[in-house]
């Protein structure tokens, strides 16, 4: 204790050796604690692979120890949140399923619930992993568990999971209405990261239903909020909303502004995601300036990087738009085989994106005289 007060600012350094001594003197309490404080560290300075490692070895010696259902819950999610970023979708779900596991073992019914939110959190979420269907029903069973411990703090995340498990289908009221419910629940019990997440995510179906001003109102909340709370990660995602919302309503300047002020975090802190979703529409702001060179490169930037982190959104719009543009320059070659495949991701995973996709497609058809595959196409 006398030492983490005279070295708090040492700490950082000094907690990987000292997990390492502990836990090679079989130490399991005090092994753990370091572990946990070296992974930390390592999170705030987006190390994610060194912060993965030594969640694991903290998770290995709480285990050992038997109890410490808070400590595992902790380590569980902070593991998880560390292999999301680092873009490792099907580990961290993995890694959630052991924790909902583990906690039917032990009888743990807060370990339980937590872990369906999480679960709940990649199903809903724009990744590779998507399933609706298996997000509602894993935010069904987190409901009921919460309202059976009178947890309103944890309705709050299930209800933001909710949220994105709507967003971008066919139902952008019963996202709006999830969203709204989560954001009051969190300003009601001052839970600021949640009311930031619901915030920048309520934007979306805001948007979608055309209410620009109420869009702009959440986003310019969760930005406030992310600055404040210092997640850097979650700063570049509203920034980049804020990006498509200037770009949609004709403010091309404020559009590129956010898109670069959100990539250069990115770029700073290794997120894939970020580098991708800052660039996805700004593109198309290239191009509506007359500037096709440079729109070609920041799509096609923007799609590399989202195959790269498993960002659907880019495989689906961007790729559309990137594919008309190369057949008005005279390349429907290679416009055909991208429409195709932002065809096909809409069709998987955003169906309100099915629309674009399709026109695109039609679009390539059309400039190769194809005038049967076109209306075939559009109908």
């Amino acid at each position: 204790e006398a030492m983490e007060t005279l070295f708090a600012d040492r700490l950082a350094d000094l907690a990987p050796r000292l997990g390492n001594h502990f836990a090679e003197a079989q130490d399991h309490e005090r092994a753990a604690k370091y572990l946990t404080m070296a992974g930390d560290a390592a999170c705030r300075l987006y190390a994610h692979k060194e912060a993965i490692a030594s969640y694991d070895r903290a998770l290995a010696m709480t285990l050992a120890l038997g109890d410490g259902s808070a400590q595992l819950a902790y380590l569980f999610a902070r593991k998880g949140r560390a292999l999301e970023l680092n873009s490792q979708f099907a580990e961290a779900l993995a890694n959630y399923e052991r924790m909902e596991a583990l906690a039917k073992e032990r009888g743990d019914r807060p370990l339980e619930l937590s872990a369906l939110i999480l679960q709940g959190t990649i199903r809903s979420n724009l990744n590779e992993l998507l399933d609706r269907d298996l997000a509602k029903a894993l935010c069904e069973r987190a409901l009921r568990l919460a309202q059976e411990l009178g947890d309103e703090a944890t309705e709050a995340k299930i209800q933001w999971n909710l949220l994105n498990a709507y967003r971008n289908s066919d139902n952008p009221e019963l996202a709006i209405a999830a969203g709204e419910r989560s954001l009051a629940l969190s300003r009601k019990l001052n839970l600021r990261e949640q009311q930031a997440y619901a915030a920048n995510d309520l934007a979306y179906p805001y948007l979608f239903t055309g209410r620009i001003d109420l869009s702009g109102a959440v986003l310019q909340e969760a930005l406030a909020l992310w600055r404040e709370l210092d997640n850097q990660p979650m700063l570049t995602d509203s920034l980049s909303t804020s990006a498509m919302l200037r770009a949609y309503t004709g403010d091309f300047d404020g559009a590129i502004a956010f898109s670069d002020e959100a990539f250069q975090i990115s770029d700073s802190i290794h997120n894939l995601w970020g580098m991708s979703y800052s660039r996805y529409i700004i593109g198309e702001v290239h191009w509506a300036r007359g500037d096709p060179a440079r729109a070609i490169e920041t799509m096609e930037g923007a799609i590399h990087h989202g195959r790269q982190a498993g960002f659907v959104v880019v495989l689906a719009w961007t790729q559309a738009l990137l594919a008309v543009n190369y057949g008005l320059l005279g390349r429907p070659d290679l416009g055909r085989e991208l429409a195709a495949s932002a065809l096909a991701q809409a069709e998987k995973y955003m169906p309100n994106f099915r629309s674009l996709t399709s026109g695109a497609v039609a679009r390539l058809h059309l400039l190769t005289g194809d005038v049967d595959a076109a209306a075939a196409t559009l109908q």
